[in-house]
């Protein structure tokens, strides 16, 4: 398999943001396009994505 990027754990912060239409939409592409033609790869970055899920979840989001 040829991987051509990398997407952070954050993007699926992003893509669930339903405060921020644009960052969504374009979160959603890059997974899309991403993993389901099997070109980029999850890069795990769990820590810095469960600080920014609650940060989100503090502020009401």
């Amino acid at each position: 398999m040829s991987v051509e990027a990398f997407l952070d754990t954050n993007i699926f912060v992003y893509a669930f943001d339903e405060t921020a239409p644009e960052k969504r939409q374009i979160a959603e592409q890059l997974i899309q396009e991403g993993l389901c033609e099997e070109t980029a790869v999850i890069r795990p970055n769990t820590g810095s994505t469960m600080r920014a899920w609650r940060a989100r979840q503090k502020a009401g989001a």
